[in-house]
């Protein structure tokens, strides 16, 4: 974490856009799009730099409409953010920033549609196919009907193969947003004790969150604890007291300048019993193995096997969650691709950033018997490498 200074070159976040755009461009290409319109926030932040508006119950508040052949863009953002997104985003002239109603009927849909009209002729697109990748059917409607000779294909596969590969300030980003969730998952580690409800747990890492600096938390962050809520595995924090000899299992990240940061510990409030440090060293030799295994060019299989393979020599290859294995992380939270049980193989490769969360939830086990332990791997060309730099329960691992 450090201040603005004159003497170190840090981020380049216009270097960071133009590489990004670079790259959408050639995916663009590949899937043959004339266009993209883009309404899912992290789609919209990857794309064109804007500072989007995070708002769960209401998932359109921001647009982007981007053409092949063109790297600059013209944008929508919730009405009463238009004046500091047209002041603040320096990049994009303020007159190709417009404003957007919520879009939540059909009235409001049609209120936005002379803006629309103007930002395409803006970009000069007016037919061929234009990638979508969010919408109602009322959208879908009014679309179709203002511009009868485009063709609206899917566009947010090729964002997220476009939003796979990181660039070098890009990884210089998940850096700060790793130790910020490293921060703040140790103040709340120092503050598990017997008595302490879960939900206080969860305040204190939601307070250091934003005390950092995070726009926003990173979805449901949890806090869960003990036999009641490890199994079936509670991801939230409710108002149970931690009691002497519980587990407790902690989810931390946030968005720190357009990245996701994140890391999950699982620690024990007082004494573990044997099951319980049994169940934990599984986890915690999974995800070295797995972790040493993230290389460039190794297959997805390969990173699930070798984990496969320790649950099976421990003896708790049932009790293992690997629907999802790892994750990809960066814009977005929770992004292709995924490594997991069932899901497509594929090759990873370089510029390649993944949570990596090996878990295994474990029934009848008193005090609890859940483990998860998630970092951030980025891949290299040296191999991978872990984000993460907070330890490990030393009780459960002696």
């Amino acid at each position: 974490m450090y201040f603005v200074t004159d003497w170190i070159k840090r981020v380049n976040f216009d270097a960071q856009r133009e590489q990004r755009m670079a790259r959408l461009q050639k995916k663009m290409e590949a899937f043959d799009l004339n266009g993209l319109l883009l309404f899912k926030v992290e789609n919209i932040r990857f794309a064109t730099g804007i500072h989007p508006s995070w708002f769960p119950s209401i998932p359109i508040r921001n647009t982007a409409v981007l053409k092949l052949g063109r790297k600059d863009s013209v944008n929508f953002v919730a009405s009463g953010n238009l004046k500091h997104r047209q002041k603040t985003t320096y990049w994009l002239p303020s007159e190709d920033i417009y404003p957007l109603p919520y879009m939540e009927n059909i009235a409001l849909v049609k209120r936005a549609s002379e803006n629309f009209k103007k930002a395409f002729a803006k970009m000069d697109l007016s037919e061929g196919n234009v990638g979508i990748d969010l919408f109602t059917l009322y959208i879908l409607a009014e679309l179709q009907q203002i511009f009868p000779k485009m063709r609206w294909v899917d566009g947010d596969r090729c964002v997220k193969e476009a939003m796979a590969i990181k660039n070098e300030e890009d990884l210089k980003c998940l850096k700060i947003s790793s130790q910020c969730a490293d921060v703040a998952m140790a103040h709340t580690l120092e503050k598990v004790e017997v008595g302490k409800r879960e939900c206080e747990i969860l305040g204190e890492g939601v307070y250091a969150l934003y005390a950092l600096g995070a726009s926003i938390p990173q979805g449901q962050l949890t806090v869960a604890s003990g036999e009641e809520n490890l199994f079936p595995l509670t991801r939230f924090a409710t108002d149970k007291m931690i009691r002497y000899g519980d587990l407790v299992f902690i989810d931390i990240g946030g968005y720190f300048n357009g990245m996701f940061g994140q890391v999950k510990r699982t620690i024990v409030c007082g004494k573990p019993n044997p099951c319980q440090k049994e169940i934990y060293k599984a986890v915690y030799e999974a995800q070295v193995v797995a972790m040493n295994s993230m290389k460039n060019k190794i297959r997805a299989s390969e990173i699930l096997k070798v984990v496969q393979e320790v649950y099976e020599k421990k003896g708790f290859r049932q009790y293992a969650d690997s629907k999802v294995l790892a994750h990809g992380i960066g814009v977005g939270g929770f992004e292709s691709p995924f490594i997991g049980e069932g899901l497509p193989d594929f090759e990873l490769q370089e510029g390649m950033v993944f949570l990596l969360e090996p878990t295994l939830v474990v029934p009848g086990v008193p005090g609890g018997g859940t483990v998860s332990l998630g970092n951030i791997v980025a891949i290299t060309h040296d191999g991978g490498v872990v984000l993460n730099t907070i330890g490990y329960d030393e009780n459960l691992l002696s």
